[in-house]
């Protein structure tokens, strides 16, 4: 990431859809800090990310209404400097990496294991 024009500026593998979709996931996960209640939003999101490749992140709030989402809110957030704000205070704590995806378990990363880390390894 590099600050430029009074904003952070993020590389994503996977292009700028992805960097899209982390600021607006890092908004739900700011505005909703119950876990269920994000990972019920966030799969939502990712199913239709997936589904639709990412086309219209509005579209896929509208889409993703039954699950409680605010829409107005967490847009706001992902379109403005509140969002960049908490990305870049994810790539803090998430520290630079080699590799994704990139787990850290009671803030301890990944990269301590020399490896890739999957759900099914023993140390998740």
């Amino acid at each position: 990431e590099n600050f430029e024009g009074g904003k952070w500026k993020f590389e994503c593998q996977h292009g700028p859809k992805e960097c899209e979709g982390n600021v607006l996931e890092v908004c739900i996960i700011h505005y909703y800090p119950e876990i269920t209640k994000q990972l019920e939003i966030i799969s939502c999101v990712e199913k239709d990310f997936y589904a639709t490749e990412g086309q219209d992140w509005q579209a896929t709030l509208k889409r993703c209404s039954s699950t409680g989402v605010d829409i107005e809110k967490v847009s706001a957030c992902a379109k403005g400097s509140e969002g960049n704000k908490l990305q870049h205070q994810a790539a803090l704590y998430t520290g630079p990496h080699k590799w994704v995806p990139w787990a850290l378990l009671d803030g301890v990363s990944s990269n301590l294991l020399g490896r890739r880390v999957t759900v099914n390894d023993p140390w998740c």
